[in-house]
């Protein structure tokens, strides 16, 4: 594998493409904490390990660096975090601390040290304790107690003049990235019935009934998707005056897709997001998307994999998912060429919370694969073959 910082790539010519995020005292991941990025970065692991607070780690830690009043955020965009700085620390510190840092191209990163001081029953507050600024030493810095403004505010007025122009500079460069991030959770609503005509305000996953019908190219790409990777499912628009809603065609019959299957309607908003983004219909710098292959039966997992590998050449994804099928495709995707390993970050997290890095060689071939993992498949094989030879056994 090449150095991270040689294989950073940047889309479209001019938006940052992030190499590395860190993090330490952040929720469940109380040790140190490494997630390096790629083009594609794939966060997979069992449930409560974390996948999903690591799969936001990017999005918590830049929107708090560029955050003017706290270097910390508690919400952003339809993610909220928690509602206190104390919601968002490890629960075994003492004197609750966070840090984080988030690395670009070469020589830009930033990060933040935070603590959590009491002054009293009654008296606390978050201070910055350090920040580091590309490849500059930590800059301490001095704590304030000041109710009136900002502390880190207060502490940077005290740094160098090079200093805070190099620190503004990097967070005006971060502001990018935040500006273009597109988030898809999990657990997406249903699909209702009938809409009320109106323009799509967002490309969010609230909003792609509107931006389906608004996009009339959109509308196409996601029914020639669902009919070539859904075993000819046929997804349409039906559409009056002032409102409008899908419909499945499946042979001679007609059926509102709010009355189909859940997974249907679970992976529209996925498919209308990323299909959007990867025909350049909406221009994103950052896209993370959490279990895109939910509610899905597993044939239909290697396709949406095949759709995030043609997002991520247009913006950097990442993605957690639980899926042994959409993993399987990606792999495949690299042993016949239309991915790069370079391309793809692949993450195990281990129910100790540990990240560990799994190394794809150009065939697609794990050479680190983590014990225990996706193995129950070929156990279950083997109990199967190993009970039918103990029957043909009885038999003779």
């Amino acid at each position: 594998m090449e150095d991270d910082a040689v294989i950073t790539r940047r889309h479209n010519g001019d938006i940052v493409a992030l190499q590395v995020v860190e993090c330490e005292g952040y929720r469940a991941f109380s040790a140190y904490t490494r997630l390096s990025l790629r083009p594609l970065t794939v966060i997979f692991g069992r449930n409560n390990s974390g996948k999903t607070t690591l799969a936001r780690l990017p999005i918590f830690a830049a929107s708090s660096l560029i955050d003017d009043e706290n270097l910390y955020v508690l919400s952003a965009g339809d993610i909220r975090f928690g509602s206190s700085f104390l919601d968002l620390a490890s629960m075994d510190q003492a004197h609750p601390r966070i840090s984080f840092r988030i690395s670009w191209d070469p020589g830009y990163s930033l990060g933040i040290e935070l603590q959590h001081v009491t002054a009293g029953v009654e008296q606390h507050s978050v201070q910055p304790r350090q920040v580091t600024i590309g490849d500059l030493p930590p800059v301490p810095l001095e704590l304030h107690q000041s109710q009136t403004q900002p502390a880190f505010r207060l502490a940077l007025d005290a740094l160098r003049e090079d200093v805070r122009s190099k620190l503004d500079n990097h967070r005006r460069d971060l502001s990018r990235v935040v500006r273009g991030i597109v988030h898809v959770p999990s657990g997406r609503p249903p699909i209702q019935n009938t809409y009320t005509t109106r323009e799509p305000t967002s490309w969010t996953v609230s909003e792609v009934p509107y931006l389906l019908a608004t996009h009339r190219r959109l509308m196409s790409d996601v029914a020639d998707w669902f009919c070539k990777s859904m075993d000819g499912t046929r997804i349409d628009l039906d559409q009056a005056a002032f409102a409008f809603r899908f419909v499945e065609e499946s042979g001679r019959s007609m059926i509102s897709v709010a009355e189909s299957g859940r997974g249907i309607q679970a992976v529209l908003p996925v498919v209308t997001i990323l299909l959007g983004i990867a025909r350049g219909q909406q221009q994103a710098r950052l896209v993370v998307v959490e279990e895109p292959e939910e509610h899905l039966h597993p044939s239909a997992h290697g396709p949406v994999a095949d759709l995030l590998i043609e997002c991520s050449s247009k913006a950097q994804t990442i993605v957690e998912t639980h899926s042994e099928n959409f993993i399987l495709r990606l792999r495949r995707r690299i042993a016949d060429g239309t991915l790069s390993a370079d391309d793809i970050a692949l993450h195990f997290v281990t129910e100790d919370h540990d990240v560990v890095p799994v190394l794809l060689d150009e065939h697609g071939t794990a050479t680190n694969w983590p014990s225990g993992v996706f193995e129950s498949d070929i156990e279950e094989a083997q109990a199967i073959v190993e009970a039918k030879l103990s029957a043909m056994g009885d038999m003779g």
